[in-house]
C-alpha cells in the first residue's frame, strides 16, 4: 500500500481466491497504523522503577538511549512509555534530556543536569492500559534539538509527594547488556544536585519519540531557515510553531499535524486543523487572583469541554480540582457543576470524566464560538484546544 497518512488506523479484510469461481469468505478486519514514531525496545520485561516508581512519593531515574538505537538526528516533541496499570495514575514530574558519552552507569556516577536541561515540567496521567500495546504520552514543552551522534540521557524526577497506591504501575522494559539506567525511590523530597545511592541495571523503557520540525522565528512558513531543523516541512512531518508563523497565500504548506503551542501564532487565510496550547498555572492560596485565566476557545465552532485537554480534572472521583466560569449578563455562572449526563451524570452532576459516554443534547454544555470563561486549576496544566482553527489568525500570545 502506497500514500497512507501516518498515524492514521486503516482497516483490511482480505480473501483467497484459488481458481476460476473460487473464492473464499472474507477475513475479518485486521486494523494497522503507519507511524513516524521512533520505537526503541521490544518489551520483554516489566518495571516499576522505570521510568518512575508511583507508590513512592518521589524518585529520579536516568536512562541511557544510545546514536544507533535513536538512528536520526532532529527535534524531538514526544516521549512515550508503556504503562500497565489497573487506573489512570496522575503524577507530577520534571523531565530532563542531554546529550551524553556516557553509555552505562557504574555506582553512583550520576548524569548531571539543569534548568536549563528541563523538556517537560507538569502533571502526567499514565493510562489503564496494555504496555504491550499502547502508551501514555508526555509532549514536551520545550523541544529537545538532537544531534544524531551523542547518546541520549532521559532524566524523570517525579515530585508528586505521595504514593500513587499500594500496586505501582508496571511499564513496559526490554534487557540489555549494560547497566544503561539508574533510579532512586525515597519518601523525602529530592536534591538533583546530590542525589546520594542509587541502583544500576541492566534494563530499561520501551520508549517511543516523535521527531518534527519546530518554528521559532518570526516570518514565512516556506522559508527553510525559519525552521529547527532547517528545511520546510512535508506531508509527514509533526509541527509545533513556537513563533509567528505566515502561510502565504499562494503557498499550499504541507504538514503532518500542527501544535500551536502557547505564545506561537499562524497567520493564514484558510483554516487548518491544528491543536493550540494555553499554559495554565496552579492556582494556590498565596495567589488566589492570579491563578485564574481567562480563555476563549480558538477552534472555528463550539467545543464540549471535555474534549479540551487538561481542562476538566479530577482529584478523586468525587472532587474537582478545577473552577470553571462563564459570564451570563452581569452574573458569572459556576460551569464545573452546569452540565449532567443522563446516563453518567457523574460526581455530583459535573462534566462527565468519560469522553465516550452518549450525552443527553438538553444538557450538553459547549465553549461557545466567541465567549470568554475564567478558568483554574489546582495544578500547573497546559491546555490543548483541538479541531479546526479560524481563518487569519490561531494561537494564544502573552
Amino acid at each position: 500500500m502506497e500514500n497512507l497518512t501516518p498515524e492514521t488506523q486503516y482497516y483490511a479484510r482480505v480473501k483467497g481466491i484459488y481458481g476460476e469461481g473460487q473464492e473464499s469468505g472474507w477475513s475479518r478486519p485486521a486494523s494497522f497504523m503507519p507511524t513516524i514514531m521512533t520505537t526503541i525496545g521490544e518489551q520483554n520485561d516489566a518495571s516499576e522503577d522505570l521510568p518512575t516508581n508511583t507508590t513512592a512519593n518521589y524518585s529520579v531515574s536516568q536512562q541511557i538511549y544510545t546514536a544507533t538505537e535513536i538512528g536520526k538526528a532532529g527535534a524531538i516533541l514526544r516521549i512515550d512509555f508503556m504503562a500497565d496499570s489497573w487506573m489512570p495514575t496522575i503524577r507530577t514530574l520534571d523531565v530532563y534530556m542531554v546529550h551524553t558519552q556516557k553509555t552505562s552507569f557504574s555506582g553512583n556516577d550520576w548524569i548531571t543536569v539543569s534548568d536549563s536541561d528541563k523538556v517537560f515540567s507538569g502533571v502526567v496521567t499514565f493510562m489503564a492500559t496494555d504496555p504491550n500495546s499502547n502508551w501514555s504520552t508526555i509532549s514536551l514543552t520545550s523541544p529537545f534539538l538532537y544531534n544524531g551522534t551523542d547518546n541520549l540521557a532521559i532524566i524523570i524526577h517525579d515530585k508528586t509527594g505521595s504514593a500513587g497506591g499500594y500496586y505501582g504501575v508496571e511499564f513496559g522494559s526490554f534487557s540489555t547488556d549494560d547497566n544503561q539506567a539508574i533510579y532512586i525511590s525515597v519518601n523525602d523530597e529530592i536534591n538533583l544536585s546530590s542525589l546520594g545511592d542509587g541502583t544500576s541495571v541492566d534494563m530499561k523503557s520501551c520508549i517511543q519519540l516523535m521527531f518534527g520540525k519546530v518554528f521559532t522565528t518570526d516570518g514565512n512558513w516556506n522559508e527553510a531557515s525559519n525552521w529547527n531543523p532547517s528545511g520546510v516541512p512535508t506531508n509527514i512531518d509533526p509541527v509545533l510553531i513556537k513563533g509567528i508563523a505566515t502561510i502565504p497565500d499562494d503557498y499550499a504548506a504541507q504538514y503532518l499535524k500542527i501544535t500551536i503551542a502557547d505564545g506561537g501564532q499562524l497567520i493564514t487565510n484558510n483554516a487548518v486543523e491544528a491543536t493550540v496550547q494555553k499554559n495554565i498555572g496552579a492556582w494556590t492560596t498565596n495567589d488566589p487572583v492570579g491563578g485564574w485565566y481567562f480563555i476563549a476557545s480558538p477552534i472555528a465552532d463550539d467545543l464540549m469541554p471535555r474534549l479540551v485537554e487538561n481542562m476538566l480534572t479530577y482529584e478523586t472521583e468525587a472532587l474537582y480540582s478545577f473552577d470553571l466560569y462563564r459570564l451570563n449578563g452581569s452574573t458569572w455562572e459556576n460551569y464545573h457543576q452546569h452540565n449532567g449526563n443522563s446516563v453518567n451524570p457523574g460526581p455530583e452532576g459535573l462534566i462527565p470524566i468519560n469522553p465516550d459516554e452518549p450525552e443527553d443534547p438538553s444538557e450538553a454544555f459547549y465553549l461557545e464560538n466567541g465567549i470568554g470563561y475564567l478558568y483554574a486549576n489546582a495544578s500547573a496544566k497546559t491546555l490543548s484546544f483541538t479541531g479546526a482553527t479560524k481563518p487569519y489568525t490561531a494561537g494564544y500570545t502573552g
